[in-house]
C-alpha cells in the first residue's frame, strides 16, 4: 500500500490525542469502524478535531521512510483502527490501539490466536513446557502470542519456530527497537516465519510503562491467555487480569508449592483459572472458541452509548471518568492495602481501577505501592 503522508498525518493525530479523546473517538464511530479508514477525520465532529494535537512533520515523514525501506517493504505497514487487517478480536477490548506497526508475515494473525506468559526467571521445566506447549498448539494451526520478553515469551516463540510456525511477538517499545537486545536474532526469526507488532513508532524507547499497555494487546488479540511460571506479584498477573475483564479464558500450569516463581499460577488456579497439564487439555477448548467469530457492537449498545453522551462529555471536559479514584493515590507512595481502605472496594475491583488508572498515566507503579503523576 502507498503510505502517503497525508494518510499518515491523519491517524498521527488520532494517534497522539488524549486516551479519553481516543475512547470518545471510537464510540462516536458507533460500530467501532469509521465509514472511511482512509479518511478518519472526516467521521469526528468538528470541536473534537479541533482537540487534536498537531504532528511534527518530521514524526510523518520518519514513520513514511520506515514504511517504505526498499530493502523491507513488502514486510511493514500499519493496522489501522476500522481497515480490513485489524484484528477483530482485538478491536473488541475497551481500549483497542488506534493504529499498530507490524513486520513480518501479517497473514498469520488470520489464524486463531493463543497467548502465552510467564516469568523472566522461569525454571528449566517451565522453559521446557512452554515450548512444547507452543509447538503443538502452533501444529494445530494456533497463532502463539507472547512479549519476547526473557523466559516464558522467548521460550514459547520459539517453541513454534523450531518448527518454522508462526507466531506473534507484541512490542513494548519502537517497532524498530529491541528488547531486550539479546533477542534480536529472535526478533528476526520471528518476522520471517510469523509478524512483530507494536503501537509505539519507530524510535520510541523502552519505557516501564509501555508494557502495562502492551499486555492489554497480549490478550486482546488472543481468544485464552496460557499462564506458565508467574510470581504473585508480576506483570504476567497483570495480563491475566486484563484478559478477564477482555472475556478471554484463563488457562494456569499448576507450580511446585515451595518454589515462589510459580506462586502465582496457583493462586489463578484458586480463583477460577482452568488448570492444564498439556497442549491437549487446551486443545479441547478449541472447537468452541474459534466457532464463535467476533461480532460488531450491537443495536442495544449503541443506543447505551447514545443514552451516555452526557457523561462522556463530562469525561472529555475532564479527562478522567472516575475522579474520586484517584483522589485516593497521592503524589507520595500510597500502598495498595491504604487504597484498597480509602475507596471501600474489594481487593479486585481496586486492583481493575489503578490498572485503568496506570494505562491512562495518571500514576504509575512504584515500589511500596502507587504514586500520582500528574493533576
Amino acid at each position: 500500500m502507498d503510505w502517503n503522508e497525508g494518510l499518515l498525518e491523519q491517524w498521527l493525530k488520532l494517534y497522539f490525542a488524549p486516551r479519553k479523546l481516543q475512547r470518545l473517538i471510537r464510540q462516536q464511530w458507533q460500530a467501532g469502524v469509521p465509514a472511511d479508514w482512509r479518511r478518519p477525520l472526516t467521521e469526528i465532529n468538528i470541536f473534537w478535531q479541533k482537540q487534536l494535537p498537531e504532528v511534527c512533520p518530521n514524526t510523518v515523514t520518519k514513520l513514511a521512510r520506515w514504511l517504505r525501506d526498499e530493502e523491507h517493504s513488502e514486510k511493514r505497514g500499519l493496522l489501522l483502527f476500522g481497515g480490513p487487517l485489524y484484528p477483530p478480536l482485538l478491536q473488541q477490548i475497551d481500549d483497542p490501539p488506534l493504529l499498530l506497526c507490524y513486520e513480518g508475515s501479517i497473514e498469520c494473525l488470520r489464524l486463531p490466536q493463543l497467548a502465552m506468559v510467564g516469568s523472566r526467571n522461569a525454571t528449566e521445566l517451565s522453559l521446557q513446557l512452554a515450548r512444547e506447549f507452543a509447538t503443538e498448539l502452533a501444529a494445530q494451526g494456533v497463532s502463539v502470542v507472547s512479549g519476547m520478553a526473557l523466559g516464558i515469551d522467548s521460550a514459547s516463540h520459539r517453541g513454534c519456530l523450531q518448527k518454522a510456525l508462526p507466531t506473534v511477538a507484541v512490542l513494548g517499545c519502537g517497532i524498530d527497537q529491541c528488547y531486550p537486545p539479546r533477542a534480536r536474532e529472535l526478533k528476526q526469526d520471528i518476522i520471517r516465519y510469523g509478524v512483530v507488532l507494536s503501537e509505539y513508532l519507530p524510535g520510541m524507547p523502552v519505557k516501564t510503562e509501555h508494557f502495562p499497555a502492551r499486555n492489554r494487546i497480549i490478550s486482546g488479540l488472543s481468544y485464552a491467555v496460557i499462564i506458565i511460571c508467574a510470581r504473585r506479584r508480576s506483570g504476567t498477573l497483570i495480563t491475566a487480569r486484563l484478559a478477564a475483564e477482555q472475556g478471554r479464558d484463563i488457562f494456569a500450569v499448576p507450580h511446585n508449592v515451595r518454589e515462589p516463581e510459580g506462586q502465582g499460577c496457583n493462586q489463578l488456579i484458586q480463583q477460577g483459572a482452568k488448570l492444564v497439564m498439556s497442549a491437549a487439555d487446551i486443545l479441547v477448548e478449541c472447537e468452541s472458541w474459534f466457532a464463535c467469530e467476533p461480532t460488531n457492537v450491537t443495536a442495544s449498545e449503541l443506543l447505551q452509548q447514545e443514552t451516555q453522551q452526557e457523561m462522556q462529555q463530562e469525561i472529555f471536559a475532564t479527562g478522567l471518568a472516575k475522579p474520586e479514584m484517584l483522589a485516593n493515590v497521592g503524589f507520595e507512595t500510597t500502598p495498595f492495602e491504604t487504597f484498597v481502605q480509602r475507596s471501600g472496594l474489594s481487593v479486585s475491583q481496586a486492583t481493575n481501577e489503578l490498572i485503568e488508572l496506570e494505562l491512562d498515566g495518571w500514576i504509575k507503579a512504584v515500589a511500596g505501592g502507587y504514586a500520582r503523576v500528574r493533576r
